[in-house]
């Protein structure tokens, strides 16, 4: 159990052992939770908890209103890693407008009946059938797969592997996008994701090169969730196996997509070979020190440029302005042209509201090619942690770079 608790990262609980076969709970939380045990048994646990994330909590609870940014330490806390990673790099208005409702499915944030129907039968075809004793196994489960010591697009791999959507020839023909789904490996079994994945012959003479030891047997059938649960909840054979078989099956399915486009078919040998020649390079290349950053949504940055730089303009008495700029996923929603994307929806009407304080605010829309100069810059202003402006002259470093072209 204390090894559940250091990965799940929760450091206080209770431990009810059990009685023989019979019996046996137990109760974890983390940092900051306050638990006033009750009662408890080997059947049940009565507890009053208070703290952490409830239904009331909102999003501005999240914010540091003094600096508008993300309270990182409470995100990473209460999400999965993935999931912090993607709330940290929504872009936040200066003017912390109030909370708001968002439909994800669309772009624009605003709910459809077409969406909602086409997300009802994406989740009718493609049913999540792993296997789990509980939600906090199942969110410790996730957890550990989005911290696997493997490339992004490994982790996100086998993320979309554990939630049966990969395009899978039976998966595509549940969506009627084609009527034959056997395998082109073996020619014996349906095309599904368990089975190109641990199934087949080719996957498991891979599997047998990788001399990973499981506990007790899994089904030729499994789904791949259940081969990772068995890995990772079940036998725990530590973070260097897990990280070769995430890669081993991310390579199965890289070599499968490359035969259907007329590359050359490996066998389940040289697969793994290749699985750990590649895992081998990424450990050597990658500096541990410095965190994986999450790409921020498109238009992001210029937007956060736009909302930041005006109030400047009107600080130093400019009152007419253009803003300039090569990203059309924020020049049409500030010109009205377009809905603004939900992800910078709060920024493009922090624009527009503060474009009422100016007498003209014109907006243009250049090609990324005739942008260069404000792009070299702003990879210039990342290096720099003291507050610099140029007013009527040209920023010299700017002048360098384009010199040197």
């Amino acid at each position: 159990m204390e090894k559940v608790k250091e990965r799940c990262k929760l450091k206080h609980g209770l431990i009810v052992l059990s009685d023989g076969s019979k019996g046996g709970l137990a109760m974890l939380w983390k940092e900051g939770i306050t638990v006033d045990m009750k009662t408890y048994s080997q059947d049940h646990i009565d507890a009053w908890v208070e703290g952490g994330w409830d239904g009331d909590t909102r999003v501005q609870e999240l914010i540091n209103g003094a600096t508008a940014e993300w309270r990182s330490e409470i995100i990473d806390t209460l999400f999965l890693p993935h999931e912090a990673d993607i709330i940290k790099s929504i872009p936040i208005s200066f003017r912390l407008p109030p909370d708001k409702l968002i439909w994800s499915e669309t772009r624009n944030g605003l709910f459809t009946v077409r969406s909602a129907h086409k997300l009802a039968v994406t989740r009718a075809v493609s049913p999540n059938k792993g296997t789990s004793s509980d939600d906090s196994d199942t969110r410790c489960f996730w957890r550990r797969i989005w911290s696997i010591t493997v490339p992004h697009k490994v982790r996100h791999f086998v993320w979309r592997a554990c939630c049966n959507a990969l395009p899978t020839k039976n998966n595509l023909r549940h969506r009627k996008i084609i009527q034959e789904e056997l395998c082109d490996e073996c020619k014996g079994a349906p095309e599904t994701v368990g089975h190109v994945l641990w199934g087949c012959p080719k996957a498991k003479e891979a599997w047998e090169c990788s001399k990973l030891v499981f506990s007790g047997t899994v089904d030729a059938n499994a789904s791949f969730k259940d081969v990772m649960w068995k890995l990772m909840m079940v036998t725990d054979v530590g973070e260097d196996h897990v990280a070769q078989a995430a890669t081993t099956a991310w390579a199965l399915w890289h070599n499968r997509n490359e035969v259907r486009h007329g590359g050359v078919r490996k066998s389940g040998q040289q697969v793994f070979r290749w699985a750990s020649d590649y895992l081998r390079e990424y450990r050597a290349a990658v500096v541990h020190d410095i965190p994986a950053a999450t790409m921020p949504p498109q238009g992001a940055a210029e937007g956060k440029a736009f909302e930041v730089g005006l109030p400047f303009a009107k600080e130093v008495g400019v009152r007419d302005v253009i803003l300039e700029g090569d990203s059309m996923i924020v020049y049409n929603p500030v010109c009205n042209h377009s809905l603004a994307p939900s992800s910078i929806v709060a920024v493009v009407q922090g624009i527009q509201d503060i474009s009422g304080d100016f007498w003209n605010v014109e907006c243009s829309h250049i090609k990324r090619q005739g942008n260069l100069p404000a792009h070299l810059l702003a990879k210039y202003a990342s290096s720099i942690t003291d507050y610099v402006a140029w007013i009527e002259e040209d920023p010299a470093i700017s002048c360098k770079l384009l010199s040197m072209m």
